[in-house]
């Protein structure tokens, strides 16, 4: 049977959302759609709003399973209040943003989501399909991010031999292993899930200086690495900070401060951002 065409008008809000799911957890227009179907044929909210200028106008095709599903029990996705395909195809779309990202992140990889949850419960290893290439993890647990609204799986890499988080929509496939878990520390482990960071900030110190523009900066900016110690400066309007967060988690944090924050410590994160730093002074010379 061949794909089945959908043409309707979705208002702008949920098409924005629509797309921005599509960048963000990498899956085409398409596939999307079809999982939005899936999901929520038989379980929608019902968004029968006046169609008005702004609406943007959205197509995609079912796939041959889908198809088949529409053409056969196509009366049963109806009710008293939606009568077209449109208000149909609205109201699942409509359903599906209405929940918070990292849930939809979890609709979107659903397979994937319910492989590891199962081997988290089973205590299992994997194998992790990630960037193309395979790596053995043993999955403990999945939690989601306050910030970001994104799902990670908090795991012991064999590649990295260490815990690392990978998250979920970066995942391409999994393959349960029928060899248990060998690497398990229940203490740590409790401990990255009570104070989870997907960048496995806990107990990782830096220590930085930063101006009074900085330090303002930092009380303005949601979601900043948890401050451990203030101390003040001998005749200075300067700060400084010791907090928690990884190398890479200031890595990415700290390059929207400018010359507001000098990175102390650790040196090596200090000589990663004098490079850096070099280097773009190089570019705009």
């Amino acid at each position: 049977m061949a794909p089945k065409k959908i043409k309707f008008q979705l208002p702008q809000f949920i098409s924005e959302i629509i797309n921005h799911d599509i960048r963000k957890f990498h899956v085409n227009k398409n596939r999307l759609s079809n999982i939005i179907f899936e999901t929520f044929k038989y379980d929608y909210k019902p968004f029968v709003e006046i169609a008005d200028e702004n609406n943007i106008s959205f197509q995609f095709n079912l796939n041959n399973d889908n198809a088949e599903i529409y053409d056969i029990n196509y009366k049963e996705f109806f009710n008293e209040r939606i009568e077209t395909q449109s208000e149909l195809f609205r109201s699942l779309f409509y359903t599906y943003i209405s929940y918070p990202s990292d849930k939809r992140e979890i609709i979107t990889y659903n397979k994937i989501y319910s492989d590891i949850t199962t081997a988290i419960k089973e205590r299992r290893q994997i194998n992790l399909k990630f960037y193309g290439k395979f790596r053995l993890i043993e999955p403990f647990f999945i939690s989601a991010t306050n910030e970001e609204r994104f799902n990670y799986i908090c795991c012991y890499c064999h590649k990295n031999e260490k815990i690392v988080n990978y998250r979920l929509s970066k995942i391409e496939k999994v393959i349960i292993s029928k060899n248990k878990q060998l690497n398990r520390d229940e203490i740590k482990i409790t401990e990255y899930r009570v104070n989870f960071d997907p960048y496995l900030s806990y107990n990782q110190k830096i220590k930085i200086k930063l101006t009074p523009i900085g330090v303002k900066l930092y009380d303005k900016f949601t979601f900043t690495p948890k401050i451990l110690e203030r101390v003040d400066i001998d005749k200075s309007d300067n700060k400084i900070y010791i907090i928690e967060a990884s190398d890479l988690k200031a890595k990415l944090f700290f390059p929207q401060f400018m010359d507001e924050v000098e990175i102390l410590e650790p040196l090596e994160l200090r000589e990663w951002f004098k490079s850096k730093i070099k280097n773009m002074s190089n570019i705009y010379k």
